[in-house]
């Protein structure tokens, strides 16, 4: 594994999270995102990894910094990792905003 390969870290990062390891998880996407830190795909797998590791107020910030950088609506509303987050009223709220605003 070459440890400056952001995405690879970030593929590690997921699986600590899907796995229920939440402290390497974080360590990894952080890494990750020092190396590409404009990369808003790393920026999206941030949030899935904190709302994986149950840490929704952080995740939502990760996905607004997403939707602000172009990440789409869609693929955030759709994407089964962000699940935790859908029933959150913030949450609806920022999908709601960012929409309306391409439209």
């Amino acid at each position: 594994m070459n440890p400056r390969n952001a995405d690879t870290l970030a593929s590690i990062a997921l699986y600590y999270a899907k796995k229920g390891d939440s402290s390497n998880a974080v360590e990894f996407i952080r890494r990750a995102r020092a190396i590409k830190p404009d990369a808003v795909s790393l920026i999206d797998n941030q949030a899935e990894i904190l709302a994986l590791a149950g840490r929704k107020e952080e995740s939502i910030k990760s996905v607004r910094e997403a939707l602000k950088r172009g990440y789409p609506v869609a693929e955030i509303k759709n994407d089964p990792e962000l699940k935790s987050l859908q029933s959150l009223p913030e949450f609806q709220k920022l999908l709601t905003d960012t929409a309306s605003k391409k439209d």
